[in-house]
């Protein structure tokens, strides 16, 4: 007896899109996978015809739909992925970053792309400003932070900084640099 195919895409792993990164996504798309639920539900109630017209749905979730192949008008597709979405919610590493000025869509998926790949396939990213941070960013997990930014690196470099500094203030006062001399008035 050969698997049926809800229970060959149950056994199947989800897949996240990048376009959904954050807890806040999951969430979202939990509680529009309830009310989806409910609606349809509401809808078999009050009409007894046979053929469902699923309500408009988020584009975040005929993504997810669409890259696990889930049919959202089957009720134990939509519960697979809302347990499936659960479980990630539930389980999924966080790193929160930090940055000086809210990041773009765009931009947050390529970082989702990289800690995806290098890391977790479900791993979720949280964002926070941090306007001293200027530029870089400051990347917290659970257990360890990375100070990304430029301010922390010119910390550390301070000493060859200073000494850069002083190397061309003594250059100055004795003379090794001159000033640059302006052309005579009329000419340019």
């Amino acid at each position: 007896m050969e698997p049926s195919k809800s229970q060959a895409s149950q056994d199947q792993k989800m897949v996240l899109p990048m376009s959904i990164y954050s807890p806040s996504d999951i969430s979202r798309l939990i509680r529009e996978l309830d009310n989806l639920e409910n609606q349809i539900m509401q809808e078999q109630i009050r009409s007894k015809e046979s053929k469902l017209v699923l309500p408009k749905v988020s584009q975040q979730l005929n993504t997810l739909a669409d890259v696990n192949k889930v049919d959202l008008s089957q009720r134990t597709h939509r519960q697979t992925l809302q347990t499936a979405l659960a479980a990630v919610k539930q389980k999924a590493p966080v790193v929160h970053i930090s940055f000086s000025s809210e990041p773009s869509a765009g931009f947050m998926e390529k970082i989702a792309t990289w800690f995806r790949q290098q890391t977790n396939p479900y791993v979720l990213l949280t964002v926070g400003l941090q306007p001293s941070i200027a530029v870089g960013c400051v990347v917290r997990t659970p257990n360890k932070q990375f100070d990304l930014s430029l301010g922390k690196d010119l910390l550390k470099k301070s000493d060859l900084l200073i000494s850069k500094f002083s190397l061309k203030e003594q250059e100055t006062a004795s003379g090794r640099f001159m000033p640059v001399k302006s052309a005579p008035e009329g000419q340019s």
